[in-house]
């Protein structure tokens, strides 16, 4: 089990790569640090040593123009060589084939259990909607666990950028099927066991008691109502 950041290097307006400007990017509770690349104050604000592995993941056009200044930048933050990765993505975005082939670039960095941040700011184009899929399908086939989706979103107008954790949007899914079981079977261990592993302030941590929960009551009446119809059936097979 490994904990893995992975981010993107795009262009940062128009056809040819530029420099991206300089921002002060603030996380709430988290602090602030003032860069031109949004994943090294991802990186400083969430340990950047306690990170196995760094992959950057560019075009054949941005990943020349940006490797070695953000790999520098990263390994000033105690990032060693030996962990930080760039791949190569295809930046054809009307074929289907290398949409699957970005999917698989995803699949191949992650293993099974592995912790994950994943860094969408930098996305180029529709990388992100597909990179969003291959998260759900990570968190089944591989169980990995998204501790981490982050926006690094710039305030108009001034030089300060904020990042946005995004990753209640991700796990979802995940909540839903523990709502589900709970409704249908009124089977809280699922829920019971997201929230237990759920962050600090997440918006899914209150789900923890079924009480709480959407159809949480609904679903414990039905067992209630259940259990004495099972009672009344016992009864009469010995002699209504």
């Amino acid at each position: 089990m490994a904990r893995v950041f992975i981010s993107f290097a795009g262009i940062a307006g128009g056809k040819e790569p530029k420099p991206y400007q300089e921002v002060s990017y603030h996380w709430q509770g988290r602090g602030e640090h003032t860069t031109r690349y949004v994943q090294a104050a991802v990186v400083t604000q969430l340990g950047a040593t306690s990170f196995d592995r760094l992959v950057v993941l560019g075009t054949k056009t941005s990943r020349p123009f940006h490797e070695a200044t953000l790999r520098a930048e990263l390994e000033a933050l105690g990032v060693s060589r030996e962990r930080c990765y760039f791949e190569t993505i295809s930046e054809d975005v009307a074929d289907f084939g290398q949409q699957w082939a970005w999917f698989e670039a995803l699949l191949a960095q992650v293993d099974v259990g592995d912790h994950l941040v994943l860094d969408m700011t930098l996305g180029h184009r529709t990388v992100p909607i597909v990179f969003s899929s291959a998260i759900g399908y990570l968190q089944r086939l591989k169980r990995v666990v998204v501790e981490h989706v982050v926006n690094g979103a710039l305030e108009r107008g001034t030089s300060r950028g904020a990042i946005v954790d995004m990753r209640d949007f991700y796990v979802v899914q995940d909540w839903a099927e523990a709502v589900g079981r709970l409704v249908d079977t009124a089977d809280a261990r699922l829920l019971a066991q997201l929230a237990a592993a759920a962050p600090a302030g997440s918006t899914f941590a209150r789900l923890g008691s079924p009480a709480r929960t959407p159809g949480g009551k609904a679903a414990s009446a039905r067992t209630r109502t259940g259990k004495a119809a099972s009672a009344r059936t016992r009864t009469c097979s010995s002699g209504c």
